[in-house]
């Protein structure tokens, strides 16, 4: 069964539901809001670079952008905890049908993705890079720049993704990503580890050495399949009732 099936499907139930219209019109008013506040973010990324300056003269807008990556995942990823839900499907009237797990797995993944928290930070990251990065750096450092960013989004997705759905049957894991976000942060307090200087030499680094890309990539693989095989061990019916 092939993803545009079970859009099909997903578009079905949703307009045949009770209260399809009402509902149809608040994602309509939801998606104008989401549009105008991407507008808004595209803005800022746009002129966050005139800010700095302007407010911080002196200051590198490229260096300092970049020491405060780190701070933003570690962040993000407990933010994204609380607002963002675990994706579901139906899956019983597929179970006795002749359909791969795979494919039910693959279409919950790229449902999961399409999300306001990971599309929220692009229009941060691609506009400033854009403006800023690529004059000083070029085309090859601003692509694997970009695509750092991106994977490290995908990886704070899938890790969450993965940190939720253990925590369903031991609170303990979130617990553990809340006291280790702890010790970091008391790293950085008391100076045993900056994070703005570790986050700006990681990052202004890897626009120095492109070809780097690959190891946020590799995050966002390990965490995906960390993500894909649990559900693939839990796709039973006893299970996900």
């Amino acid at each position: 069964m092939t993803l545009s099936t079970f859009l099909a499907h997903q578009w079905h139930s949703f307009r045949r539901a009770r209260n399809a219209n009402k509902s149809l019109v608040l994602q309509i008013v939801l998606g104008i809001f989401y549009f105008l506040i991407f507008l808004e973010i595209a803005g800022l990324g746009i002129f966050l670079p005139l800010i700095i300056k302007e407010s911080l003269p002196g200051k590198d807008p490229v260096v300092l952008f970049c020491s405060y990556i780190i701070y933003y995942f570690l962040v993000g990823l407990l933010f994204r905890f609380q607002l963002q839900e675990l994706p579901s499907l139906s899956i019983q009237p597929y179970l006795t049908q002749n359909i791969k797990r795979s494919s039910m797995l693959r279409f919950l993944n790229m449902r999961s993705l399409i999300h306001v928290i990971n599309i929220l930070p692009l229009f941060v990251f691609i506009p400033f890079s854009v403006v800023e990065i690529l004059p000083l750096y070029g085309t090859v450092a601003t692509l694997g720049f970009l695509i750092s960013m991106f994977a490290l989004v995908i990886n704070n997705h899938f890790l969450n993704m993965y940190i939720k759905r253990k925590s369903i049957s031991s609170s303990w894991w979130f617990f553990s990503i809340v006291i280790a976000i702890a010790i970091l942060k008391a790293f950085d307090y008391f100076k045993i580890l900056s994070f703005e200087t570790t986050s700006s030499n990681l990052f202004v680094g890897l626009l120095h050495n492109p070809w780097l890309c690959i190891i946020p990539l590799a995050m966002a693989v390990i965490t995906f399949r960390l993500n894909n095989n649990y559900l693939r061990s839990h796709l039973y019916i006893e299970e996900l009732v």
